[in-house]
């Protein structure tokens, strides 16, 4: 499976069971700093897309980086703290803006969350 890979660099990758069930989601490397999140989803895509981890109900959506900007500086932020403000953005004032207006629409779409709070 190629991950899906949005115009701010934000990629992600989708799984879905044959059964209905809960839609969740997991996020790495909110802060650019915090790699273990990131190697741990990666793992887990990795296991899927091998078959020795099988999603049998509900989607599955994995975020190894969710913002790809600190996490391409190595640092905690990009141009600000993505966990200390997440919403949608008309007029968008930096890239944490964007990976918002990105990222809110596809949260909504789950009923589990896996990563930082975020106040949306």
């Amino acid at each position: 499976m190629t991950p899906l890979e949005l115009p701010t660099g934000l990629s992600f990758s989708q799984f879905a069971g044959f059964s209905p069930g809960p839609r969740f989601i997991i996020l790495g490397a909110v802060h650019g700093n915090e790699i273990c999140g990131t190697q741990a989803i990666l793992r887990i895509r990795n296991e899927i897309e091998s078959g020795v981890l099988r999603i049998t109900k509900g989607m599955l959506t994995l975020i190894p980086v969710t913002n790809p900007l600190a996490f391409a500086l190595k640092r905690r932020m990009g141009d600000r703290n993505l966990n200390r403000h997440m919403s949608i953005t008309e007029i968008p004032e930096d890239f944490e803006d964007l990976v918002s207006n990105q990222l809110c629409p596809l949260l909504k779409q789950h009923d589990v969350l896996l990563g930082k709070k975020f106040i949306l």
